[in-house]
């Protein structure tokens, strides 16, 4: 076992709050590491913080429970923090279950306002010649790569690119045409 390690099970057995600093300066991007593991969803990203701190506060309260010859310290620590990822990740789906109506209703209203504003995009999109519509929808909605469009097409890279700025300034003269108008 290393020295660094022993000093800080050391301090963190004795409740000296140096012994849980240290943890933190040493094992944090491996706590960090096994968090993203299990919350890796872009919504589960605003419970990291508070998955680490708690696995941090249970590596302090729970250390007399470690054992060196059952498991590595890091492993023990990283076990922690997934586990308690794993509970945070339980009770968060159980919250999203119970969702009430009234939020449903309203992400459902939302949903209607983006089909709407997607519709008035797909019309202004109509205005483009067929293969700047591919290349605008691949770059803009599906999210493909340039060089992916480019080798899908058999065009180079540079064309793809200046296909999608003279689309955006047609796009633009299109909604300023329309802005205009009311």
């Amino acid at each position: 076992m290393e020295a660094n390690v022993k000093v800080i099970i050391e301090r963190l057995t004795a409740k000296d709050f140096t012994g849980l600093e240290l943890l933190i300066e040493h094992f944090s991007f491996n706590i960090l590491s096994a968090i993203h593991q299990i919350l890796n969803r872009p919504e589960d990203k605003s419970l990291v913080d508070d998955v680490a701190n708690e696995s941090f506060y249970k590596i302090w309260k729970n250390i007399s429970r470690y054992d060196e010859t059952k498991a590595a310290f890091s492993t023990w620590t990283s076990t922690i923090a997934k586990r308690t990822a794993l509970d945070y990740k339980k009770k968060n789906i159980k919250q999203q279950q119970l969702v009430p109506l009234e939020e449903k209703q309203a992400e459902l209203v939302a949903q209607e306002t983006v089909l709407f504003e997607q519709e008035g995009f797909m019309s202004l999109i109509d205005q483009l010649s067929e293969e700047d519509q591919l290349i605008f929808l691949s770059y803009y909605y599906y999210n493909d790569a340039p060089k992916e469009i480019a080798e899908n097409l058999n065009l180079s890279t540079d064309i793809i690119y200046n296909r999608l700025s003279r689309g955006k300034k047609k796009l633009k003269e299109q909604l300023l045409k329309g802005v205009e108008r009311k």
